[in-house]
């Protein structure tokens, strides 16, 4: 009877830990984002950071700020958002607007 108990409490306890595991690893994987070497993430929301101690942090007189990350990978917290923006289009075309002025 006791041993029936204790197969009942273990079997419980690993469900309840594969569950939590399964739900950690799907957040996890959801905040984190990777840009290629060719890519930046432009992030915004809130808690970035110091942009005294973090070149990557610019800030505007409203009190509104941004990240760019090169390259790699980064953790968003809550409330932040990323989108990808494409290092390649945009030089060809500061390039191609460089051309066409003079």
């Amino acid at each position: 009877m006791m041993s029936i108990i204790w197969f009942i409490l273990v079997g419980a306890l690993l469900f309840i830990l594969i569950v939590g595991s399964g739900i950690a690893f799907f957040i996890y994987k959801r905040r984190y984002k990777t840009a290629s070497s060719n890519q930046s993430l432009i992030i915004t929301g809130p808690k970035l950071g110091d942009p005294k101690e973090d070149t990557r942090i610019f800030g505007d007189e409203n009190g509104r700020s941004l990240k760019i990350v090169r390259g790699g990978g980064i953790r968003l917290k809550l409330f932040q958002t990323c989108m990808g923006l494409q290092k390649l289009r945009t030089i060809l075309q500061r390039q191609c607007l460089a051309c066409k002025k003079a």
